[in-house]
Protein backbone atom coordinates (compact mmCIF):
# COMPACT_ATOMS: atom_id res chain seq x y z
CA UNK A 1 0.00 0.00 0.00
CA UNK A 2 1.37 3.36 -1.01
CA UNK A 3 1.27 6.02 1.67
CA UNK A 4 1.51 9.69 0.75
CA UNK A 5 1.97 12.29 3.46
CA UNK A 6 -0.88 14.76 2.95
CA UNK A 7 -0.99 16.27 6.42
CA UNK A 8 -1.64 19.98 6.85
CA UNK A 9 1.52 22.04 6.48
CA UNK A 10 1.05 25.64 7.67
CA UNK A 11 3.83 27.13 5.50
CA UNK A 12 2.10 25.96 2.35
CA UNK A 13 -0.65 27.90 0.66
CA UNK A 14 -4.00 26.16 0.75
CA UNK A 15 -4.06 23.25 -1.66
CA UNK A 16 -7.15 22.42 -3.65
CA UNK A 17 -8.25 18.79 -3.64
CA UNK A 18 -8.01 18.69 -7.45
CA UNK A 19 -4.36 19.87 -7.26
CA UNK A 20 -3.58 17.18 -4.71
CA UNK A 21 -5.19 14.46 -6.82
CA UNK A 22 -3.41 15.68 -9.94
CA UNK A 23 -0.02 15.65 -8.17
CA UNK A 24 -0.72 12.19 -6.75
CA UNK A 25 -1.84 10.83 -10.12
CA UNK A 26 1.21 12.25 -11.89
CA UNK A 27 3.63 10.89 -9.28
CA UNK A 28 2.13 7.41 -9.40
CA UNK A 29 1.95 7.37 -13.21
CA UNK A 30 5.54 8.49 -13.66
CA UNK A 31 7.29 6.65 -10.83
CA UNK A 32 5.32 3.64 -9.59
CA UNK A 33 6.89 1.25 -12.11
CA UNK A 34 10.47 2.19 -11.19
CA UNK A 35 12.48 -0.93 -10.44
CA UNK A 36 14.76 0.24 -7.63
CA UNK A 37 15.38 -3.16 -6.09
CA UNK A 38 13.13 -2.64 -3.08
CA UNK A 39 9.47 -1.66 -2.88
CA UNK A 40 10.26 0.89 -0.15
CA UNK A 41 12.57 2.76 -2.51
CA UNK A 42 9.87 2.89 -5.16
CA UNK A 43 7.37 4.19 -2.60
CA UNK A 44 9.87 6.83 -1.49
CA UNK A 45 10.47 8.06 -5.06
CA UNK A 46 6.69 8.32 -5.59
CA UNK A 47 6.40 10.31 -2.34
CA UNK A 48 9.24 12.57 -3.44
CA UNK A 49 7.73 13.14 -6.89
CA UNK A 50 4.38 13.90 -5.25
CA UNK A 51 5.93 16.49 -2.90
CA UNK A 52 7.81 18.16 -5.74
CA UNK A 53 4.71 18.19 -7.98
CA UNK A 54 2.72 19.97 -5.29
CA UNK A 55 5.27 22.81 -5.12
CA UNK A 56 7.03 22.98 -8.50
CA UNK A 57 8.56 26.41 -7.90
CA UNK A 58 9.93 25.63 -4.45
CA UNK A 59 13.46 24.62 -3.62
CA UNK A 60 13.80 20.90 -2.95
CA UNK A 61 14.25 21.21 0.85
CA UNK A 62 11.25 23.54 1.05
CA UNK A 63 9.06 21.27 -1.07
CA UNK A 64 9.97 18.19 0.96
CA UNK A 65 9.57 19.72 4.41
CA UNK A 66 11.60 18.15 7.14
CA UNK A 67 12.39 14.58 8.04
CA UNK A 68 13.01 11.47 6.00
CA UNK A 69 11.65 12.77 2.70
CA UNK A 70 13.98 15.76 2.81
CA UNK A 71 16.92 13.48 3.57
CA UNK A 72 15.93 11.15 0.72
CA UNK A 73 15.84 14.05 -1.72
Amino acid sequence: MLHLDVRFKPWRKETKMSDLLEATSWAVTECADADLGDLRRTQRVVQLAHALAQRPGAARPEACGSGALRKAA
